[in-house]
């Protein structure tokens, strides 16, 4: 019986954002101070910390989520859901007239800026809460122009 070999997919490279792109979203989400600060157990810097004070000022509300939406429904504000916060990055994406702006594409341009900045892969690993480094593998655009740095730094 012959042997049956496996086809092999094409690996398809999702792209991260472009430094213009980022700070095109930052620059929309900036309007509005819910926007500014987004949820995460993360590392923030003191610039996070003055976003989130911020936007905590300008609630009136009594809800216990940190996060709620801008208008009332029922009489009181809700917390935002995933399809809201969703909507909203696609609704920037629009705006801004950058394609395919959604929640998962911001943490691919974390992790690929990381690794360009010489992040080891295990870190950013950790920092996606992956349990196989494949995974991050799969979500880090290795630049070429890094590859080519590397190279000369350590075979030339």
């Amino acid at each position: 019986m012959k042997r049956i070999r496996r086809i092999k997919a094409p690996v398809i490279l999702k792209p991260a954002f472009t430094e213009e792109q980022i700070e095109l979203l930052r620059s929309e989400a900036a309007g509005d101070v819910r926007n500014a600060a987004k949820q995460r157990e993360i590392y923030f810097d003191v610039c996070t910390k003055i976003e989130l004070e911020n936007y905590l000022k300008t609630r009136k509300d009594k809800s216990r989520a940190l996060f709620v939406t801008s208008r009332r429904k029922n009489g009181a504000y809700t917390r935002l859901t995933v399809n809201s916060i969703e909507k909203m990055i696609r609704e920037m994406g629009d705006k801004t007239d950058i394609p395919n702006v959604h929640p998962h594409r911001f943490r691919r341009t974390m992790a690929t800026r990381a690794i360009d900045k010489g992040m080891p892969i295990e870190q950013v690993q950790v920092l996606l809460g992956h349990s196989k480094i494949d995974t991050t593998l799969r979500y880090a655009n290795v630049q070429q122009a890094n590859v080519r740095h590397s190279h000369q730094k350590y075979i030339c």
